[in-house]
């Protein structure tokens, strides 16, 4: 039986632009490292839209020429849409929403296969960290 995937496209829906949300992710979110990113994500139990939604940051601080922070963010941006099939259903499923922020840590510019291998080990523990939560939730609704 073939496995049900959501369309990899990235849509504007998918992407976490409310400054109100943003503010709330760093405020409330928690972080985990995947060389060289840092990730911060937070979930919701009642979003107003279900699902995941992500922010992708390559700091000027990091990558100095816009050329190759755009190429950075192009880079993440065509990984996750490969792989967010992974936490997309299951979050969906959850009726739960996920904001996350993808935030590059390294001191140059490095290519599409690192960036992918990085993206899967985040992907991986998001999919064990969502997992987690709708466990936990689910015990706690049958209490």
């Amino acid at each position: 039986m073939e496995e049900k995937r959501t369309r990899e496209t990235f849509r504007k829906t998918e992407k976490l632009c409310s400054k109100k949300a943003i503010d709330s992710l760093f405020e409330n979110g928690s972080v985990f490292y995947a060389n060289p990113f840092k990730v911060l994500y937070h979930i919701e139990e009642q979003p107003e839209e279900p699902g995941p939604k992500v922010l992708i940051s390559i700091p000027k601080k990091y990558i100095r020429l816009s050329a190759d922070r755009n190429r950075m963010k192009r880079l993440v941006r065509e990984s996750y849409r490969r792989l967010k099939y992974r936490i997309h259903t299951p979050v969906e499923e959850s009726k739960s929403g996920l904001s996350l922020a993808i935030i590059y840590t390294g001191k140059k510019v490095i290519s599409f296969l690192e960036v992918n291998r990085a993206l899967e080990q985040i992907i991986s523990k998001l999919e064990l960290i969502t997992e987690k939560e709708s466990k936990s939730r689910n015990i706690e609704g049958k209490d």
